[in-house]
């Protein structure tokens, strides 16, 4: 699928990050991506597209880094449809 990457989140942003390692700031909001800013310039870095279901599966609602800078955790409202239904038997 290609898409038009407008350079900013186009949903609402939940969570923002500042690294004191890599001076960048880090977002994640309701348009299911991880962007990365530049904390002097404000200039978008890179953006990540995780796989994602539809509708709210995947908004991106949380999101941390490690003390030392170099793991990035980020939480999801639900990130995939289920593949299997549970029942009776």
């Amino acid at each position: 699928m290609l898409g038009l990457d407008a350079g900013g989140h186009t949903a609402g942003v939940y969570k923002v990050v500042v690294s004191g390692y890599s001076n960048e700031v880090i977002s994640v909001g309701l348009d299911k991506t991880i962007r990365f800013w530049s904390l002097d310039t404000g200039e978008p870095l890179r953006t990540l597209h995780p796989p994602v279901g539809i509708g709210p599966m995947g908004y991106q609602t949380s999101l941390s880094l490690s003390p030392d800078g170099h793991l990035l955790a980020v939480g999801t409202f639900r990130a995939l449809t289920p593949t299997t239904t549970i029942g009776f038997i």
